[in-house]
C-alpha cells in the first residue's frame, strides 16, 4: 500500500481477527490509534476516491452552516410570530373592552339625541311667528 502500513495493522483495522492481529491490538491502543492517524489520508471506502470524500464532508459541513442558520431564523420568527400573536391578544381584550364600554353608553347618547331633537324643533317653534 502507498502508507505502508504493517499487515498486522491493515488486518486489524479492516475487523480481521488473527493471531497476528491481536498481537498488535496488545501493543496498546495508542499505537494502534497513532498509525491508523498515519494512514488515515490513504483510506478508501468501498473504492471510493478520498477527494471525493473530502469533497462531501465540506458539503456537508456547509450544509450544516445552512441548516444552523435557518434554525436560527426558525427561532427568529417563532419569538416574532409570539410577540405578534400576544399583542393580538391584547389588542382583542381592548377592543372588547372598549366595545362594552360604547354598548354602556348608547342609551345615554340616544337620550342626548333626542334632547337635541327637541331642542332643535323648539328653537324652530320659537323663530317662527305665531
Amino acid at each position: 500500500s502507498a502508507a505502508r502500513v504493517d499487515q498486522g495493522y491493515t488486518e486489524a483495522m479492516m475487523g480481521h481477527s488473527s493471531g497476528v492481529s491481536a498481537g498488535y491490538l496488545e501493543k496498546g491502543e495508542g499505537s494502534f490509534l497513532r498509525e491508523y492517524i498515519r494512514v488515515e489520508p490513504f483510506v478508501t471506502l468501498f473504492n471510493v476516491d478520498t477527494n471525493n470524500v473530502t469533497d462531501l464532508s465540506d458539503n456537508l459541513a456547509e450544509q450544516k452552516a445552512q441548516l444552523d442558520d435557518l434554525e436560527k431564523k426558525l427561532v427568529d420568527s417563532n419569538d416574532r410570530f409570539s410577540l405578534l400573536f400576544d399583542q393580538n391578544q391584547m389588542l382583542g381584550a381592548k377592543y372588547t373592552e372598549l366595545n362594552d364600554q360604547v354598548k354602556e353608553m348608547m342609551p345615554a347618547f340616544r337620550r342626548v339625541q333626542k334632547l337635541l331633537a327637541k331642542r332643535s324643533e323648539w328653537e324652530k317653534l320659537k323663530e317662527s311667528p305665531p
